[in-house]
């Protein structure tokens, strides 16, 4: 038989009560999303009750197993003949626990970005209570969502960006994964999960403005302020550093021409100093630019996408420090 894990700190004993209280002024109502016929105890969360299993939630949860292994008073409050547990948490954390427990729900089927359809109630959810009730792979597959929405690799944020006007400012989905994003560096501070928040600042920085500057808590907001100055002296003296070399080598076979690109190239790039650009591709710099590009000599061209890949990868492995973080491979999750 596996070790049995510890109850979870988080987990006190009044937020586990057997009968006692279950049966208030207000008859409660049944979850009929979580209502098994054959079940042999009864949730009760807020108003709400779940009829579910116990060898279920044993099997997952070292609270639950050591809860139903203590003795209980036969004139316990019972519905159905089941005993009742009352659980201090919210009655939708608790639908999402169980869905997921009882593998009913479809989340894992579609692919969630933070292009503002990420589940967010139920990623809360599951994380809280994988954390409370000793659930660790639901709380990890919360995490893993969380993740591919605000990545630690430059990859998975190429992933959720996909092309420079993706993520237009002024639009619904600009708005969308603002908003996310806030909700996930509450969620990050509450659940001790350090690896999302450089993206999560990184977004915030790249689409606030004046319309939702005082949904950003005053802490954050001073965060990204400094941090945001900071990626963009990156993006200017270091990824687009290839701009003042055009032109300027001993390779180049055309400076008249690629001096002159390079002019154009710079009144562009600073005219628009995005902070999204920082970390675009090179393949999105050609899409953008192709006219000039052709026109580039082959020595810069290639110079100039060398330097420019290296350099914004660069900037990314210093993200972190921008906003008082520790480095990218100190970063760790759930460590209290």
């Amino acid at each position: 038989m596996p070790k049995r894990r510890t109850r979870h700190e988080d987990t006190k004993d009044d937020d586990l009560i057997c009968g006692a209280s279950a049966l208030g002024e207000h008859p409660p109502k049944r979850c009929e999303d979580v209502w098994f016929d054959d079940g042999n105890v009864v949730l009760q969360a807020e108003d709400i009750q779940f009829k579910v299993h116990k060898s279920v939630l044993a099997k997952h949860s070292s609270v639950f197993a050591d809860l139903f292994d203590m003795p209980h008073a036969n004139d316990e409050p019972k519905v159905d003949g089941c005993p009742i547990v009352e659980l201090h948490d919210s009655a939708e954390d608790i639908k999402h626990m169980s869905l997921r427990l009882y593998g009913l729900d479809s989340w894992k089927t579609r692919d969630r970005t933070a292009r503002g359809d990420l589940p967010m109630a139920l990623v809360r959810a599951i994380i809280r209570m994988g954390r409370k009730y000793d659930i660790e792979h639901i709380r990890d597959e919360g995490l893993e969502l969380l993740k591919k929405a605000f990545p630690t690799e430059l990859s998975g944020w190429e992933n959720i960006t996909q092309s420079p006007h993706k993520f237009e400012c002024q639009t619904r989905i600009c708005r969308c994964v603002f908003e996310l994003a806030l909700e996930a560096i509450k969620l990050a501070h509450e659940s001790d999960i350090k690896t999302i928040l450089p993206a999560c600042y990184l977004v915030i920085c790249c689409y606030r403005d004046g319309k939702h500057t005082h949904m950003i808590p005053a802490e954050v907001r001073a965060l990204c302020a400094f941090g945001g100055e900071e990626i963009l002296d990156g993006r200017n003296s270091t990824v687009y550093s290839w701009l003042a070399d055009l032109g300027e080598t001993e390779k180049c076979t055309n400076s008249p021409r690629c001096l002159r690109l390079g002019r154009e190239f710079m009144k562009d790039v600073w005219q628009y100093p995005s902070l999204l650009t920082t970390f675009w591709d090179w393949r999105y710099i050609a899409l953008l630019y192709g006219h000039r590009m052709d026109d580039l000599c082959v020595p810069c061209l290639r110079g100039a996408e060398r330097s420019h890949q290296e350099k914004r990868r660069e900037v990314w492995g210093k993200l972190p420090g921008y906003f008082g973080l520790p480095g990218w491979g100190e970063l760790k999750d759930f460590e209290n």
